[in-house]
């Protein structure tokens, strides 16, 4: 019986495979899809054989690199797997050069499991090639100069001054001191004793 897989999300989903703190860009994506019988009957709860590879240029391009896979659908028929880490058949998936062209993948599949695949069609990666272009892409581009400075911006306006606060009022006068009592008078001296009078002297003699 002759089978078919009916995708179901776009092959664009990066999954990091060397830990969140590891600055590498991502060595695989996730692929999603349902698997059905040529009737439409999903394939549920069936173990399946996957191949994919990965053609450079074209869909008829060179085989850069291919890998099988060996998974169980669910009981929707859906699986999941991630391309970079199966087991490869060609190539090296971490040796693409994804800056050197356009990449279509090619799935076939062998519903019983075993080596015996279909051709499920090529689907052209739009998305995937410049997610990983970091792994491939050699030296970055040379820093452009940096931009003339910008036209200085006008002047703000400036703020209103603030208003002057009142002035305070004056305070009350202090009352006048009382008068002191006056001191009293001193004793008036006594008055001196007179003296005596001297004894008078001797005649002078008279002239000639």
């Amino acid at each position: 019986m002759k089978t078919k897989i009916i995708y179901s999300l776009a092959v664009v989903i990066l999954l990091l495979t060397s830990g969140l703190g590891n600055a590498q860009s991502p060595q695989g994506f996730n692929y999603q899809a349902i698997a059905r019988n040529a009737s439409g009957v999903i394939l549920a709860n069936q173990a399946i054989s996957l191949k994919f590879s990965l053609h450079e240029g074209s869909a008829s391009g060179n085989v850069d690199y291919a890998e099988t896979h060996t998974v169980t659908t669910n009981q929707f028929g859906l699986f999941a797997v991630i391309i970079g880490q199966g087991t490869p058949v060609s190539g090296t998936f971490s040796s693409i050069v994804w800056s050197t062209g356009n990449y279509w993948l090619q799935t076939e599949m062998d519903p019983s499991g075993g080596s015996i695949y279909s051709d499920m069609g090529n689907t052209q990666l739009l998305t995937v090639p410049y997610a990983m272009y970091a792994n491939s892409s050699g030296t970055s581009g040379a820093t452009g100069p940096t931009g003339p400075q910008g036209i200085q911006g006008t002047q703000g306006i400036a703020g209103t001054n603030g208003t002057t606060g009142p002035t305070g009022a004056t305070g009350i006068a202090g009352s006048n001191g009382t008068t002191g009592t006056q001191g009293i008078q001193g004793i008036q001296g006594t008055q001196g004793i007179d003296g005596t009078n001297g004894i008078t002297g001797p005649t002078g003699s008279i002239g000639l």
